[in-house]
């Protein structure tokens, strides 16, 4: 049944506006197409209650899921931000899905950054590591934006900032946009002035009472909004914010086979399965590990290949490292092990050890 859009207004501060969805829509099959680098900053300080912070770790795989993510289509980046912001991914270093899904996970982890978290949400240095991440996408000097990607910031707010920070937020949001970068509000509590600044427009601004009921709420619309960003065909308007609603792609279902031991979740590396009476059991592992299929077990996430990218040639040896001439592969029952040379050393591939880097080769 096809049906109109209607918007409400909301008293969060003079005509700061939400968009709902009173009743259906035209419906799309399948992921959203577009190419996009879209990046996640998320409030995680003290400042968040543990009740209001914990539901974003399913609300945003949920809500990637709606993407192709791939080199060639959507690159997600995420940034979790309190006293100063914390990068969790760069919006193109090309990971899969699999791997987004992990990175948000550890993300949760919040206690394990608490010494740059707490404090208060400082979102004004947010918008600006936001603002650099995406002038050096992949973190590696000498990258630039892609062709033809459009640039996606998604800004997660709690409460209003204080009366001292509203106008460099203001600014900030002002210099993203000003960068190219389209803006989405998302905000919790008793919005401030700055809240009104941060969407690049009214269909990119959404409010809600508490991030635990709210989030789950809000997911297709932002999914769809997102989406019909992306699609150069879809005519997005004040009057039709969602014309068209998109679809998340559903997880495969997992099964034992009759498995016993330990093994991977394939939509995260952060978690594992266990078959009890034939019945797949998820756990996770513990913060800051992820399951290692080739040790059967978590390990630390600096020695798992899901996280690093870093993959054995070989069962044994050593090996380049693919991105660091200081530091090489220890490859042990295809478990890599990433090791350091001293100072002013490279690793050399000839002669599988460290040397001075004007007698080393390296690319």
């Amino acid at each position: 049944m096809l049906v109109r859009l209607q918007k409400e207004s909301m008293d969060i501060w003079k005509g700061a506006v939400v968009c709902f969805l009173v009743i259906g829509l035209t419906s799309v099959t399948g992921q959203c197409p577009g190419k996009a680098d879209i990046m996640f900053l998320v409030p995680g300080s003290d400042a968040v209650p543990g009740h209001e912070f914990f539901p974003f770790e399913r609300f945003l795989i949920n809500l990637v899921s709606f993407f192709n993510i791939d080199r060639d289509n959507v690159n997600v980046g995420l940034i979790l931000y309190g006293k100063t912001p914390v990068p969790f991914a760069w919006p193109q270093p090309f990971k899969s899905q699999k791997q987004i899904n992990t990175r948000i996970t550890l993300m949760s982890q919040r206690l394990s950054y608490a010494d740059e978290l707490n404090g208060g949400n400082n979102l004004t240095a947010a918008l600006s590591l936001m603002r650099k991440m995406f002038t050096n996408p992949t973190g590696q000097t000498g990258s630039g934006r892609r062709n033809n990607a459009r640039q996606i910031g998604v800004v997660f707010t709690y409460d209003s900032v204080s009366i001292d920070e509203r106008q460099s937020v203001i600014e900030a949001a002002k210099a993203a946009r000003g960068d190219g970068i389209t803006l989405y509000g998302v905000g919790k509590g008793q919005a401030g002035p700055e809240f009104s600044h941060i969407g690049s427009d009214y269909c990119k601004s959404f409010s809600m009472g508490r991030f635990i009921d709210g989030l789950p709420s809000v997911l297709a619309f932002l999914g769809s909004s997102l989406c019909s960003e992306m699609n150069p065909n879809v005519n997005v308007t004040e009057l039709n914010c969602f014309p068209q609603l998109y679809q998340s792609k559903e997880p495969e279902p997992v099964q034992c086979d009759g498995r016993s031991l330990l093994f991977p979740d394939p939509e995260n590396c952060a978690y594992f399965y266990h078959c009890r009476f034939r019945r797949p059991v998820q756990e996770r592992c513990s913060t800051g590990m992820l399951f290692d299929p080739s040790a059967s077990a978590c390990n630390y996430k600096e020695f798992v290949s899901c996280y690093t990218d870093i993959k054995c040639p070989m069962q044994n040896g050593l090996f380049p490292h693919p991105t660091d001439c200081s530091k090489y592969i220890n490859c042990f029952d295809f478990r890599p092990y990433v090791q350091k040379c001293p100072n002013n050393m490279w690793f050399d591939a000839t002669t599988k050890g460290c040397g001075f880097t004007a007698a080393v080769a390296c690319t």
